[in-house]
Parts: C-alpha cells; sequence; structure tokens
C-alpha cells in the first residue's frame, strides 16, 4: 500500500498553532474509459493484473483506443 501525508494548518489561537495530519491512500493503478468523448475513471486498483484484466474487458465494450492504464506514481512524479 502506497501512502501520502498531507500537512493541513489552521490559523493560530493565543500563540499556539494547529496541525492536523490526514492519511490518503493512494491506489498504484487506475483504467481510464473515454465515453462518449468523456473521460472516467472504471478501476482504482493495486493490482496489476487486475488492471490489465479489467482494461481488457472495457476494451472490448468501449474500443482499444478508448481504454488505458494510467500508473498514478508517475503520473504525480511527472506531472
Amino acid at each position: 500500500m502506497f501512502t501520502t501525508t498531507i500537512a493541513f494548518k489552521f490559523g493560530y489561537t493565543s500563540g499556539c498553532s494547529y496541525i492536523y495530519t490526514v492519511i490518503i491512500k493512494v491506489m498504484l493503478y487506475t483504467v481510464k474509459i473515454v465515453n462518449e468523448g468523456v473521460i472516467t475513471n472504471g478501476l482504482h486498483t493495486d493490482n496489476y493484473d487486475e488492471a490489465i484484466q479489467h482494461e481488457s474487458y472495457a476494451a472490448n465494450v468501449y474500443g482499444k483506443d478508448n481504454v488505458w492504464i494510467c500508473d498514478n506514481i508517475q503520473e504525480v512524479m511527472c506531472g
């Protein structure tokens, strides 16, 4: 499981600051689908085999050019 920590700072009260930490679980792979010109997220998973199976099924329904697997870590690192 890949997790990332995001810290939020909410003002100052009497010289004290409050910082809250939120842990967000980020799935490694997302299967993206283009349906009538709209890109949707078909599946979020950490299992690459599951992503490949879902991509194969969705490609039969929506067409091979309209379905792909997005590597979320690479998306974050490359922008």
